[in-house]
Order: structure tokens, then sequence, then C-alpha cells
């Protein structure tokens, strides 16, 4: 593998400057696309294109759609919460020794 070759991309016009914090980075064909991310939650992308081993990336820096950052988890159902049911194991686990045999969990035969 040779080298890399470092590709400064924050000359390109509306660069969103010393916020950014974050990187992503995808392709398809001769197109690939930066994503970065900045400390105060936007996401900005420029586009480069990759004719061969070629790397041009002159596209200006474009905001985009700001993900949310209220996600909830899913309400279960029928009000019922895993873990908690009746059947519901609390404290060690039993564990079994090769001298004698399986553990009996206290309270079982």
């Amino acid at each position: 593998m040779s080298p890399y070759t470092w590709v400064n991309l924050s000359s390109n016009d509306n660069y969103p400057g010393p916020s950014v914090c974050g990187v992503g980075v995808s392709t398809q064909g001769n197109d690939l696309w930066v994503q970065v991310l900045t400390t105060g939650g936007q996401v900005w992308q420029t586009h480069c294109n990759v004719p061969g081993t070629t790397l041009t990336c002159t596209g200006a820096w474009v905001q985009q759609k700001t993900p949310s950052t209220t996600l909830s988890a899913p309400n279960p159902r029928n009000g019922s919460v895993p873990g908690n049911g009746p059947n519901r194991r609390t404290g060690p686990l039993p564990t079994s020794s090769p001298s004698n045999g399986p553990v009996k969990e206290p309270g079982r035969s």
C-alpha cells in the first residue's frame, strides 16, 4: 500500500470552520462525498470526483439537514417491561464444577 495523500478541503467554499469534530466518507463509482459534523450538531457535505487514481475536490460545502437529537425508545407492548416479569432471575447465576457436578440454586431441588 502506498502512503496516503492529504487533501485539504478546508479551503473549499463554505467550509464550516474549526468546529468540525467528525468526518464520514462514502463512495460510489467515480463519486466521493465527504460529510463533517460540527460541535453544534450541523452536518455539511462536499463532493469530489475520483476518475482513476486522481482525487479532485473543488465542490463547495453544503449544509445538510441536521439530524434530530430527541430520539426515544419505542413503548413496550401491553405496558410490560422486558426482564421485570414473574420469571425474572435475580442474584448470581449458578455455576458447575467438573469435580462435583452442577450446583443447584438455593431453594430448588
